[in-house]
């Protein structure tokens, strides 16, 4: 047995990572009467030493009194020593095997509040408890354990840096000194699978790839490839090929590298995998970094193209004005905006440039009238192909066109979403945690090409001016379709946000998204969230206290939210403003917050912080 690849190691085999060992301009301890939270608080806990030493007891109840009263003293803005940390580890790892569920459950409770606090501190603890999580996932434990397992291990991924969360879970994989069940194997892939695709940079990847074969990554991607091919276990090999394709495509360079220096058919099988799932990226239109496609080969000639848009137009027109009259009868109180000129114009038998402007066709006729029908969906596909070929004329060619036709072009785009949306938001449906995989409809492959369509409107400067005359419409389509949970559309809108926040006045933006975030529910709401967050980013200084802070009362709600992602997304907003506006200027903005959600905001922002010092280059109004 390697005495360093085993779990009893207590130690980190990598060099300390604790030379940021400060707890930045905060000071926990007067948080919580800074916020004006003094009034009507509970008793305080017990000392320390006192609250480990009930830790320590063997009574059962006691261990219980001695976690409640440790998650009451870290939540109350407290500290601990560092000798402090080291005996409450050395007894938390002991209690991970405590037999009360009740006594586990406040352990997890207790862990994350500790995390919280004193992650900087904890970095050389977190292989054990990673170790002792994913292990703990792997034994038969009741449903609400389960989940508090998860939630603490996104705590983990909120926290620590990502190489390090990186080279703890190569260890993990690469450890032969263990025998993971079923469950902890498929845990520690989704774990590897969600830190690359959520929260890696590809220089952190870079980092963690380093070693070659011998090392940590490598034994570990060696054991990964062969879980990626195992028949017996469904779950296992479906975790371990989306651990791969996440992998590859946060960083393909040092990722491909180090899978040349394994066995030829490990790297046989990997090529496999990663082929499957660049056939299903590139059949929706995702920019996967396998996607070879040249600018001009799916680029039809744009007077064909602009043709098509022409004849198209007519019969969609009805269609896409009714849904238009819909979304936005009760957001918009005039017509100046020129939403109502879009949603109440007749198209005449001949267009400004004399170019007729359509009789029906028989079969977009037919296919207009009968939308479950085979003829519709033909015309659909039909979309996708014009949508396309307009994206990469707005991206590569020259901009006269889509200037000429640009009412055309929306009307066809906002047509493609209106076709895919679902109704409502998906607060508690079962679909919500999950959005749909595998090989996209034609009908979603056109959404997404549609989004592509409108953000290159909105960045091109020749059309910016008449996308600004359809703001609200263009705009709340554009975040409305993030309801849909098709994973290609939130791809793409997500890829176009920041081009967006930084193409349109910030104060027009936050003025639309206030009412989405204060009253529609996931996912609509994140995208609301991500959008604000790219605002701050990118128009710092045409922020204004008054919009802050009527846009701080809703983003504190959802921090609390029920969706992780909502949760994370509502943080990384107040992160972002509060580099923006400076954190003497936010700090009125943050009094809906709860202790805990605003030592969280400050733990990111440590991290922020410590990432930029890293890069060289401090965030502004440090």
């Amino acid at each position: 047995m390697r005495d360093d690849d085993s779990e009893a190691s207590s130690v980190c085999s990598e060099r300390s990572l604790d030379s940021y060992r400060r707890h930045d301009s905060v000071s926990w301890s007067g948080s919580a009467t800074r916020l004006g939270w003094e009034c009507g608080s509970p008793p305080p806990p017990p000392p320390p030493d006192d609250i480990i030493a009930l830790c320590a007891s063997t009574h059962w109840t006691e261990r219980k009194d001695g976690l409640t009263h440790l998650a009451n003293y870290l939540n109350s803005g407290r500290l601990l020593t560092d000798e402090q940390l080291k005996r409450l580890t050395d007894l938390l790892n002991k209690m991970f095997v405590d037999a009360h569920t009740k006594v586990f459950s406040l352990l997890l409770d207790a862990v994350c509040e500790l995390l919280l606090v004193h992650w900087q501190q904890l970095k050389d603890w977190l292989y054990q408890l990673m170790f002792r999580l994913l292990m703990k996932l792997g034994t038969d434990i009741l449903g609400s354990v389960q989940s508090k397992i998860m939630k603490t291990l996104d705590v983990i991924h909120e926290c620590f840096p990502a190489e390090l969360q990186l080279h703890n879970i190569f260890r993990f994989l690469a450890d032969s000194a263990t025998a993971p069940t079923a469950k902890t194997k498929a845990a520690a892939l989704r774990f590897l699978a969600d830190l690359a695709h959520d929260y890696c940079t590809p220089n952190s990847l870079a980092v963690a790839l380093q070693g070659g074969a011998g090392g940590f990554a490598g034994r570990a991607l060696a054991k990964v490839s062969l879980l990626a091919q195992d028949p017996r276990q469904g779950d296992v090999r479906q975790s371990a090929r989306r651990a791969l394709a996440c992998l590859y495509d946060c960083n393909p360079v040092p990722f491909t590298a180090l899978m040349s220096e394994l066995p030829a058919e490990t790297q046989a099988m990997v090529n496999g995998v990663l082929q499957q799932h660049v056939r299903r990226t590139s059949s929706t239109g995702s920019d996967s970094p396998l996607r070879t496609s040249s600018a001009t080969s799916n680029c039809a000639n744009a007077e064909d193209v602009y043709s098509r848009i022409r004849k198209t137009t007519t019969e969609i027109h009805t269609y896409t004005a009714q849904h238009a009259n819909a979304e936005c009868g009760n957001h918009m109180s005039s017509k100046d905006s020129g939403i109502s000129q879009m949603s109440d114009v007749t198209l005449s038998n001949r267009g400004q440039n004399g170019i007729p402007n359509g009789h029906y066709n028989a079969e977009v006729a037919r296919a207009a009238s009968a939308d479950s029908s085979e003829e519709a969906n033909s015309t659909k596909e039909q979309w996708e192909r014009l949508l396309l070929a307009t994206h990469e004329i707005l991206k590569y060619g020259d901009c006269r066109k889509p200037c000429e036709y640009f009412k055309n072009i929306v009307r066809v785009a906002l047509a493609a979403l209106s076709i895919d949306e679902n109704s409502g938001d998906k607060e508690n449906s079962e679909s919500a945690s999950n959005a749909s995989s595998g090989w996209a409809t034609a009908n979603e492959r056109a959404a997404a090409e549609a989004v592509k369509v409108l953000i290159w409107l909105c960045r091109r400067p020749e059309t910016r001016p008449q996308w600004l005359d359809y703001f609200d419409l263009i705009l709340l389509k554009l975040i409305n379709a993030y309801g849909a949970l098709n994973k290609e559309v939130m791809r793409a809108v997500d890829a176009g946000m920041a081009h967006v926040a930084h193409a349109l006045p910030a104060h027009q933006v936050l003025a639309l998204l206030k009412p989405v975030i204060r009253t529609r529910g996931y996912p609509t709401s994140l995208c609301a969230l991500k959008l604000a967050t790219e605002v701050a980013k990118a128009r710092s200084h045409e922020l204004s206290d008054d919009v802050v802070e009527q846009l701080m009362e809703g983003v504190a709600q959802l921090a609390d939210h029920q969706n992780s992602a909502v949760r994370k997304a509502a943080v990384f907003c107040m992160v972002a403003f509060t580099f923006a506006l400076g954190e003497e200027r936010m700090q009125p903005h943050l009094k809906h917050l709860s202790v805990s959600k605003y030592r969280l905001l400050h733990v990111y922002i440590s991290k922020q912080r410590e990432e930029a010092m890293r890069a060289g280059a401090a965030p502004a109004h440090s």
